[in-house]
């Protein structure tokens, strides 16, 4: 389902280029039911930030009121004080997923990496270097 090119404000979010999905697009949704019942769901989120150059990845506590989110802070932290200043931030929240989800995860990782054991061997070997290595 791709995004409309004209949104009503009262049922979807604009799609931007910052927050349009590239990869797999089509499952992308940017009515508020579907993205609201998201946050709602989840329990914490990850809030990541750059101060002075270096990039930080906090997870936090959160809430939705409406269409504004909050989330929980010191305002002592670094947080939150370089977010009253205005840095921007990205928050991401994940749905949880079940036990079957993360094992059929597991079962296409092990079937991709044993996919290496069975690839022609390619290069040329340097034992001389380390044995079994190929350049």
């Amino acid at each position: 389902m791709s995004p409309p090119d004209s949104v009503d404000p009262a049922v979807s979010y604009p799609v931007t280029s910052v927050n349009k999905v590239k990869r797999v697009h089509d499952r992308g949704r940017y009515d508020k039911d579907t993205i609201h019942a998201i946050l709602d769901a989840a329990l914490v989120c990850h809030i990541a930030y750059v101060i002075d150059g270096r990039p930080y990845c906090t997870p936090t506590g959160f809430w939705r009121e409406g269409s504004y989110l909050y989330w929980h802070g010191s305002s002592a932290s670094r947080m939150i004080r370089n977010q009253k200043e205005g840095v921007d931030v990205c928050l991401t929240v994940a749905e949880r997923a079940g036990v079957d989800v993360a094992l059929n995860y597991i079962e296409r990782l092990e079937a991709y990496c044993a996919g290496f054991e069975t690839a022609g061997e390619r290069g040329q070997r340097r034992d001389d270097i380390r044995a079994g290595l190929r350049i």
